[in-house]
């Protein structure tokens, strides 16, 4: 996913980052003594398994919206532009 919206670089930084996180979480497991097979592919696969979501940069969308509106206020926005659009695409 963020392939799709990242620059090279960042990616590159996310890719770092969750490998920390994840080797970070195999140590500190390893450390307790509770290091198994099972819990390394259980935690593998959570990492796979990361739901699939979207998150949209603030810079390219703030210009539509107030100042004072804040994100929650944006996404409801956006969430009800949505749906009138499906709408209208499906009747």
């Amino acid at each position: 996913m963020i392939e799709r919206y990242a620059s090279r670089d960042d990616q590159v930084v996310y890719h770092r980052v969750k490998r920390r996180q994840v080797s970070k979480l195999l140590r500190d497991t390893g450390e307790n003594g509770g290091l198994t097979a099972e819990k390394v592919d259980a935690i593998l696969l959570k990492e796979q398994k990361q739901p699939n979501s979207l998150k949209l940069a603030d810079s390219p969308i703030r210009q539509y919206f107030p100042a004072s509106y804040t994100p929650k206020q944006m996404q409801s926005v956006i969430v009800k532009l949505l749906k009138g659009w499906h709408k209208k695409k499906a009747g």
